[in-house]
Order: structure tokens, then C-alpha cells, then sequence
């Protein structure tokens, strides 16, 4: 198998781990924005692993692309237009998944308050209850 036709089957790899970046992504956000965050951990640690898979491929596939570029007198166009596309649609697949991560954040601060304005309202019902417990026993 030719270098090139190799380095097609990484990119094609690449790009469809990077597919299941976003839907990873796009489950956390669903899952941060519903009533309950159970299983939001397994399903953060397993996109963190894909994200170091996907870290690993990229620097493969540009460690090759160099390699291609420098041992060749003539790249011809064909691979250099999908040494492109590659480098536009990862870019194009991270932006949309940097949106989804801004809004699952969102997502998570917004409920961080909520718990917090739980607590605190718990808090005060406990200090409350135990007046009451206080006040009877007298």
C-alpha cells in the first residue's frame, strides 16, 4: 500500500473519531441540561480518552503529511486539496464542538447554583427545625 493511500485511511479515521468527539459532546450537553447528571462522569472520562486517541492520530497524520511533503519532488494536487479538506473539516468539527463545550458549561454552572441555592435553603431549614426542636423541649 502506497504512503498516500495509507495516510487517507488515517484521515478517514481521524475525521470519524472526531464525529464521535461531537457526539460524545452533544450526549454531556443533553445529559447537563436534563434533571440528573448520573453518568455524566463515565461519559466525560471516555471523552477524554477519545480526545487522547484523536491527539494521537492528528500528530501521526501531520508527522506524515510532512514526511510526504519533504520526500516528494511532485505531491500531486489531488493530495494536497485533501491534505486541505482534512485541515478544514477538523477545524470546522472542533468549532462546533467548542460551542457544544461552552454550553455544557453553561449547563453546569447553572446547575452548580441550583444545588447551591439548595443547600443553602436545606441549610436554613435545618437551622429552622432545629429552633423548633429547641423551643418544644423547653
Amino acid at each position: 500500500m502506497r504512503m498516500g493511500d495509507l495516510i487517507l485511511i488515517k484521515i478517514m479515521k481521524h475525521l470519524d473519531y472526531l464525529d464521535c468527539l461531537e457526539i460524545s459532546t452533544r450526549k454531556i450537553l443533553k445529559l447537563s441540561l436534563s434533571e440528573g447528571i448520573d453518568g455524566l462522569e463515565c461519559l466525560t472520562e471516555n471523552r477524554e480518552r477519545l480526545i487522547n486517541i484523536i491527539k494521537s492520530h492528528q500528530m501521526t497524520i501531520s508527522s506524515d503529511i510532512k514526511e510526504i511533503m519533504r520526500n516528494r519532488d511532485v505531491v500531486d494536487n489531488e493530495l494536497k486539496d485533501i491534505f486541505k479538506a482534512w485541515g478544514s473539516d477538523t477545524h470546522l468539527i472542533i468549532e462546533r464542538i467548542k460551542l457544544l463545550e461552552e454550553n455544557v458549561s453553561h449547563a453546569l454552572e447553572n446547575k452548580r447554583v441550583e444545588l447551591q441555592k439548595g443547600l443553602i435553603h436545606l441549610h436554613k431549614e435545618k437551622k429552622l427545625v432545629e429552633k423548633y426542636s429547641l423551643s418544644t423541649v423547653k
